[in-house]
């Protein structure tokens, strides 16, 4: 990668401010130097080694070269400042979602099967639209993913919280469960491409709120890929805002146990069949493409029919291009 910017770090400090420019998300500097991107993996080393104090003083020469802009503890690629007020107000604003997502994760936490439950996409960054939905990312026992969608559905449905044709801002999008069996989301990249950028800032960015077990961790160690592209990019992860405490194993154990008997696989077998038929108008032909937007297997339920991942790595890189990196 060639460039005006004299070292690794400078090219890999503007990488991420770059992708985040397209979310309208800046960056303090803590997080700058937790999410540097490295597309050279010869520069990996250089980078990895960086201390905090070391991309301060990047940003300073940076912010001589006139490549970004400071403000307080902000930091933006030149003449995005204006994006500072815009997470701001997105913070404030997403305190109910943080909420609503708290309270549906407690209750999913009785539901059998369920290992891990954490927050992604926009509200992982604190960074979601008033009109945007609450996505989590939901982890199941091995064997039992059907089974799992199925009755973690049915609990936000009955809640009123579920995302489903008009009813969008505050609901709760179920768009994506793995089995334990396939924590590694490295699969899921977009097909042709060397570096998913969007599938990698947002393994890294998930917000953990339950856990069963040790099952964050194992899925961390599952995704030390994406320390190829951001090497300090599981530094400093959340931990899980809570467990299952002292009630919740009770409530489970019961139905748990009776569903690890023949009878359990054959309600895996009936949710698979029943949630199949359901979807086929929908999914079918996104499913049959063989891409990765969705995935429909007995490891991985991904439904994301509009997946734009595509469209933000072009965005990227042309932010990138104009600063004469690529």
């Amino acid at each position: 990668m060639s460039s005006s910017f004299d070292s690794a770090l400078e090219r890999a400090i503007i990488a991420a401010l770059a992708y985040h420019d397209v979310f309208e998300y800046p960056l303090r500097v803590e997080e700058v130097w937790r999410w540097l991107y490295v597309s050279d993996g010869r520069a990996w080393e250089a980078v990895q080694r960086a201390t905090p104090a070391d991309v301060e003083q990047a940003l300073q020469r940076l912010q001589v070269a006139r490549a970004v802009d400071r403000a307080g503890e902000w930091v933006t690629l030149r003449g995005r400042s204006g994006i500072i007020a815009t997470r701001l107000e997105r913070h404030a604003a997403n305190l109910r979602k943080w909420q609503r997502a708290e309270g549906v994760t407690r209750l999913l936490r009785i539901v059998p099967f369920v290992q891990f439950v954490g927050v992604v996409n926009t509200l992982a960054l604190d960074n979601a639209r008033p009109e945007s939905d609450i996505d989590l990312f939901v982890v199941a026992g091995r064997g039992r993913l059907w089974l799992t969608r199925l009755l973690v559905t049915v609990v936000v449905h009955l809640l009123g919280l579920r995302r489903h044709d008009l009813h969008v801002a505050d609901r709760v999008c179920l768009s994506f469960f793995v089995s334990e069996a396939a924590l590694g989301l490295q699969p899921l990249r977009l097909a042709g491409v060397d570096d998913d950028v969007y599938l990698t800032y947002w393994t890294s960015q998930v917000v953990p709120l339950y856990e069963r077990g040790d099952a964050w961790a194992a899925f961390q160690q599952a995704n030390r890929w994406i320390v190829d592209r951001l090497p300090h990019g599981l530094v400093g992860t959340p931990s899980p805002r809570f467990g299952s405490g002292m009630l919740t194993p009770i409530l489970r154990a019961a139905p748990e146990l009776l569903l690890t008997t023949p009878l359990g696989a054959v309600s895996e077998w009936l949710a698979k069949r029943l949630q199949l038929l359901v979807m086929r108008d929908k999914y079918w032909s996104r499913r049959s493409a063989g891409t990765t937007e969705v995935v429909v297997n007995n490891e991985v339920l991904k439904f994301h029919e509009r997946d734009r991942r595509a469209a933000y790595r072009a965005a990227w890189q042309q932010r990138l291009q104009a600063r004469g990196l690529g």
